[in-house]
């Protein structure tokens, strides 16, 4: 279970991103998957994060979250697991870093072709990237 003691330390030893803008919903993000949402089967859908941490009086909205906590709480070791249709969550179990893994690489799957057409595109407008 090293994604659960990643996140449980954390708590308690925030290293560089204590310093962080965001340090404050990071925290309190993960404090809420330790208590509601370790393993898939327990996953949260991010509207429910969203909406905790509003209670809590953070002014957060979805894409500000995703980008400026869970990216950088994901850069640094701390996995908030997600799948589409399904929820985030804390990765327990092997499986659960299966769905993850399998998760990521659709979405760098779809962005990368994505960008191959956009490529295709540039070119055939005549511009050299």
């Amino acid at each position: 279970m090293p994604f659960i003691a990643r996140a449980k330390n954390f708590l308690v030893n925030p290293g560089v991103l204590q310093n962080h803008p965001y340090y404050g919903v990071m925290r309190d993000t993960v404090e809420y998957l330790l208590n509601n949402a370790i393993g898939i089967r327990n996953a949260v859908s991010t509207e429910t994060i969203i909406a905790y941490l509003r209670g809590l009086g953070h002014n957060i909205y979805r894409e500000e979250w995703q980008i400026s906590v869970l990216g950088p709480l994901r850069e640094h070791g701390i996995f908030i697991g997600s799948k589409v249709g399904t929820g985030m969550f804390i990765i327990e179990t092997i499986d659960d870093a299966r769905e993850v893994v399998a998760s990521m690489k659709h979405r760098i799957n779809v962005e990368t072709r994505r960008l191959r057409i956009l490529r295709q595109v540039v070119v055939q407008g005549g511009w050299v990237l």
